[in-house]
């Protein structure tokens, strides 16, 4: 008895083509799959600068003032620290002066992720109380679970790559290192407070300006994270408002766009324009110049630029 048996298989030719569909698929989804990660991370950080914002507040009613985001404003004489201020007190120690990044974490869940204390870690001589407060330590102002900080395994970096200088971006004092906030891209998340002395005279950034080494006299101060962000010519810099950007191996950052970081946070509903000609602006203001910012460099670690991350909308017409 006879059987024909039929035996059916794919041709090399059909192999080839729904390999080359599959690939067309993989070409077609990889991108959108990557945007909408990105996208995610994105909404992720805005919950975590929401959930500083808020804790920054709570601070602010407890303590009746934002926390500094300069060093040096936790020193007697802000201008000019003395020794026992530069050789024992913990923001302001010697080369280890601590930035607002350092400032904003020990202030919202403490630096050893306890709690803030209100006195510090001080020499047992010493009774100055940074805060004018009795309170003992309190309970983080924001939930330490799930806040994605530095560590000694992975310090902080930027868009090019590790710190030069790590002793500067994440000191170690007593023992204990001075940890940032890292936002869910792997950058640092930098904090300026506004300066409560500012008026509409008051320029937007700077780094100096009335012969103080330690303290500029902006509404916002280009020193308060200058280790994240001018220590190295070379690398990313928030510069005055008369200064480009700068970029890696030298050049300027926008230059020709005008972009600088002044530009960059000025408030577009705040600031005055020429009633002449409106397209000249009169009196520039900053956002938040009566609070803070918070500051995420977004995908790119790059700060000042279109996909930063804030508690502001950035370069958009409603800030």
């Amino acid at each position: 008895m006879n059987r024909n048996y039929r035996h059916s298989a794919f041709t090399l030719i059909e192999l080839l083509t729904v390999m080359a569909i599959i690939t067309l698929l993989i070409g077609i989804l990889t991108p959108a799959l990557s945007t909408a990660r990105d996208q995610a991370r994105k909404t992720s950080v805005r919950a975590q600068i929401n959930a500083m914002e808020v804790g920054l507040e709570g601070f602010r009613q407890d303590e009746g003032k934002y926390v500094p985001s300069n060093a040096n404003y936790y020193a007697s004489n802000p201008s000019n620290p003395n020794n026992t201020e530069l050789t024992n007190w913990w923001e302001v120690r010697g080369s280890a002066n601590l930035q607002g990044a350092h400032l904003m974490l020990d202030a919202l869940v403490g630096r050893d992720f306890l709690g803030y204390d209100p006195r510090g870690k001080r020499s047992q001589n010493d009774t100055y109380n940074r805060w004018d407060s009795g309170n003992d330590r309190r309970q983080p102002y924001i939930p330490v679970d799930g806040i994605d900080v530095t560590s000694p395994e992975k310090p902080p970096e930027d868009a090019w790559g590790p710190y030069a200088n790590q002793n500067q971006v994440q000191p170690q004092i007593d023992n204990l290192y001075c940890r940032v906030f890292r936002d869910k891209f792997g950058w640092p998340i930098l904090y300026y407070r506004a300066s409560p002395t500012a008026n509409a005279n008051t320029p937007i950034i700077t780094t100096s300006g009335w012969g103080n080494p330690n303290i500029g006299n902006g509404v916002y101060d280009g020193l308060d994270n200058e280790f994240f962000t001018s220590y190295d010519p070379n690398k990313h810099k928030i510069a005055d408002a008369d200064q480009p950007l700068a970029v890696p191996g030298g050049g300027n950052y926008g230059a020709s766009l005008s972009n600088r970081f002044a530009e960059f946070i000025r408030s577009i509903r705040a600031s005055s324009y020429d009633v002449n000609n409106p397209t000249l602006i009169a009196q520039p203001r900053p956002v938040k110049s009566d609070r803070f910012i918070i500051l995420s460099p977004g995908k790119d670690g790059i700060y000042g630029n279109l996909d930063d991350v804030a508690n502001f909308n950035v370069l958009s017409e409603e800030r």
